[in-house]
């Protein structure tokens, strides 16, 4: 029953027993039943292992080296989080629910400073979540979330390229900026690496059509004043269609090159 009071002796061997199966990655559920009076007798515990699918630690190691600074942000324990981060090559600079319990007495830098070189979160509610993506915004940082439940949402729609994974509720991927339909999250690393080669094309096509415009000039200007020195009859203004037509074949040489240029994708965000 509710008013069924469980010895103290019980609940500190149940929770030495939880932080030992969370310390090693391991959920812990509890499991329970009545007697013949009705009363309920503790059983034991059962662990349950829930590992990272095998290509995410490789994703998290491609991630860093392209200069993405990768957050864990779970509901789960602190120990399970801190190990999941271990196995993953994440650090260990993690922060549970304490740090949450006293963010109200804190002043905003010192918040942001935490959110800003924390490797992860344990323990969050979804109001955490939110909190976190916007202190990270506030740095001016450029965010992105990944989730797939309904508790992700509100952090999904603040970040700046929200991200619902394969298999996420409707209410998070109609938050979502992106919705991944194969599973895991490598296919964010193919993104970021095409998005990066677009940006460098964007580049290249804003360099040549400042080099092409300041071509022009100068050759109009050059074959203007050496046409006006051959014959000083002719009026300085005067542009014979022979240069303009040189001008369009140079133009569209260069435009070609640049029309199957192979682009190679920056090794950090511009």
């Amino acid at each position: 029953s509710r008013d069924q009071e469980v010895p103290q002796e019980v609940q500190d061997t149940v929770n030495t027993w939880v932080e030992k199966l969370a310390s090693r990655g391991l959920r812990p559920l509890g499991v329970s039943r009545t007697d013949d009076d009705g009363q309920w007798q503790y059983l034991g515990l059962i662990s349950l292992f829930d590992p990272p699918r095998d290509d995410t630690r490789d994703t998290i190691e491609r991630a860093q080296a392209m200069g993405v600074d990768v957050k864990m942000v779970t509901g789960d324990h602190l120990l399970i989080a801190k190990e999941t981060a271990r196995k993953l090559g994440m650090g260990s600079k993690f922060y549970g629910h304490d740090f949450f319990k006293e963010i109200a007495n804190m002043p905003e830098s010192q918040i942001c400073n935490i959110v800003e070189n924390a490797d992860g979160f344990a323990q969050v509610y979804p109001e955490h979540k939110y909190l976190i993506v916007e202190k990270l915004q506030d740095g001016g940082h450029v965010t992105g979330m990944t989730g797939d439940g309904v508790n992700d949402a509100p952090a999904l729609k603040k970040a700046d390229v929200g991200v619902a994974v394969e298999g996420a509720t409707d209410a998070a991927r109609a938050a979502a900026d992106i919705v991944l339909l194969s599973p895991g999250l490598s296919t964010i690393i193919t993104a970021m690496l095409r998005s990066r080669k677009i940006f460098q094309r964007l580049k290249n096509y804003v360099c040549y059509r400042i080099n092409a415009t300041t071509q022009i000039l100068v050759f109009v200007f050059i074959a203007t004043l050496a046409l006006h020195e051959l014959d000083s009859s002719v009026d300085p203004l005067y542009i014979p269609a022979i240069i303009l037509v040189i001008i369009t074949i140079v133009n569209d040489g260069t435009i070609m090159s640049i029309s199957h240029d192979k682009v190679f994708p920056s090794e950090r965000p511009e």
